[in-house]
């Protein structure tokens, strides 16, 4: 069986140095967050505070990943996600916990001086699943050798955290991985 889901464009968020207002209060309120979190995703697949919302999130929180703020990037995450890396050498695999993200990131920007994430379109399922179609833009820190690839970010949340997220340099995988057509 199918599960029912909606699509939707992202439009790039605007750049920001600092944390929004409500950014400063997830950080020290966190279980608002998940509390608007569980909230949302419990809202009918279509509704449009769902979609807006969920866009926004996802819009910030690709904005919070280029300014480099993990602190609020891991707000949302629980303290266990399992981290699914298919596209790195030499740090793909598994990884868990915040621990494991800081790994993660610590290794990408060895590699990379400069990384940013675009968020193009969002994939919400019926069920605790959420995807994203993207891009990922980097630089090398030796060579300043410069990448531009498709990513494809798969989102399992419980309870308004993720709880697990897997990542290609792929959108066909993303799609396949979720149950969909490529």
């Amino acid at each position: 069986m199918r599960i029912p889901y909606v699509r939707m464009r992202v439009e790039p968020p605007p750049v920001r140095r600092h944390r929004t207002v409500d950014q400063r209060l997830a950080l020290r309120m966190p279980e608002l967050v998940h509390a608007l979190s569980r909230g949302v995703r419990s809202l009918p697949l279509r509704s449009r505070l769902r979609g807006a919302v969920t866009k926004r999130f996802v819009r910030e929180g690709f904005a919070a990943y280029n300014r480099r703020d993990w602190d609020l990037v891991l707000a949302i995450y629980h303290p266990e996600v399992e981290i699914d890396v298919h596209h790195v050498a030499g740090i793909e695999g598994v990884h868990h916990g915040h621990a494991g993200w800081r790994y993660y990131w610590q290794r990408w920007f060895e590699a990379w001086d400069e990384s940013y994430m675009q968020a193009i379109e969002v994939v919400d399922f019926d069920d605790d699943r959420l995807l994203v179609l993207g891009r990922v833009r980097c630089r090398a820190a030796d060579t300043g050798i410069e990448l531009e690839e498709p990513m494809a970010i798969l989102i399992t949340y419980c309870a308004g955290l993720i709880v697990r997220q897997e990542e290609w340099f792929d959108h066909a995988a993303g799609l396949r991985t979720a149950g969909l057509d490529a």
